[in-house]
């Protein structure tokens, strides 16, 4: 039972919220990878210069979603972390609809592109969500831990649960729990910890990072669809404790809904930040940048996401991390 959520929708945070800098770094790759979406800049190699500074994010997001089993669709929940840096930089986007810090952007990735490695900022290890069993029984590590991983030769983040075993992330965090399973909440401290590597140095948020309740649609995210011709209009259930910001993330990919996760050849990406609970107003011209004139894109990934205020910490060179703790809830639907 494999549930994806790609990294842009926590990304956006950084990039509209504090300011990250911009890249067209949205990855239709393997759900583990952290990296995906990054408002950052181009990549790792820029370490080389002792003046970069670097940018990124370490983000823990509770997901509800439905998986089949036995051919029943099944609420469950999974808890997603998000990790990626990248050297601060400037890109432009095919769509750019942003106003100061609110709005969306989007692109179309042909075949071919490179998309860019991850900064090196060492292990990341994340503790204190909240203990419960997965959904077959058993129960989940106390950690996740996330570390860059030679991906399709790029060099990307990859988390998994308890500790490394040969330098290598543990079991999938892809698990699945019950659907009611309360794996984070309002005000409950998330520990964060980024050990340093050869980009960004040791950060640790202490007790400084809390949560939020898991935001909730009106909207079934598995049958939503994107028409270029017009606004998509999605709808937030009202909660004064599941944060101050909203971010979507939108990919749509040549595969089936059922092999989202696999490899694409070609993908679109929308990357929205939004303040409150007012309608989720996605643009039409959003929509034809993220969908291009690719008549092959066969499905599409929503995920919608509420978080408080990120926090920024920087480390002894000036580069800094942003991190977050939220929830919300994703789907895949054919488009």
């Amino acid at each position: 039972m494999r549930v994806s959520i790609l990294g842009a929708c926590a990304f956006a945070l950084c990039a509209a919220i504090v300011g990250c800098g911009d890249d067209n770094k949205s990855d239709p790759g393997p759900a583990d990878s952290g990296s995906p979406g990054q408002d950052s800049g181009p990549g790792s190699d820029a370490g080389t210069d002792a003046g970069t500074k670097f940018g990124g994010n370490a983000i823990l997001v509770n997901l509800s979603t439905k998986v089949s089993i036995g051919g029943t669709p099944t609420p469950v929940r999974v808890l997603k972390p998000v990790v990626g840096f990248s050297a601060l930089g400037a890109l432009k986007h095919q769509y750019d609809g942003r106003t100061g810090l609110f709005g969306c952007y989007a692109d179309h990735f042909g075949e071919g592109q490179n998309l860019g490695s991850d900064s090196n900022a060492g292990t990341i290890t994340i503790t204190d969500y909240s203990q419960a069993n997965f959904l077959d029984g058993t129960a989940a590590p106390k950690e996740i831990n996330c570390v860059p991983m030679s991906t399709s030769g790029l060099s990307l983040y990859q988390c998994g649960y308890g500790p490394l075993k040969d330098g290598k992330p543990g079991a999938t965090v892809n698990t699945p729990y019950r659907g009611d399973a309360q794996l984070t909440k309002d005000k409950q401290i998330i520990h964060v910890k980024v050990a340093g590597g050869s980009d960004i140095g040791s950060i640790d948020t202490a007790a400084e990072l809390t949560s939020v309740d898991s935001a909730q649609v009106e909207e079934d995210l598995a049958t939503v669809k994107y028409d270029p011709t017009k606004d998509t209009t999605l709808h937030m259930k009202a909660c004064d404790s599941c944060g101050l910001v909203t971010a979507v993330n939108i990919i749509a990919n040549r595969n089936a809904p059922d092999k989202f996760d696999e490899p694409s050849a070609t993908s679109g990406a929308i990357v929205c930040t939004f303040l409150g609970y007012d309608p989720i107003v996605i643009k039409k011209e959003a929509i034809s940048a993220m969908l291009g004139s690719d008549a092959a894109l066969k499905s599409v990934q929503t995920s919608i996401v509420r978080f408080g205020y990120p926090l920024a910490k920087a480390d002894t060179k000036g580069s800094s991390v942003q991190f977050a703790a939220g929830g919300g809830v994703i789907g895949v639907a054919p488009r």
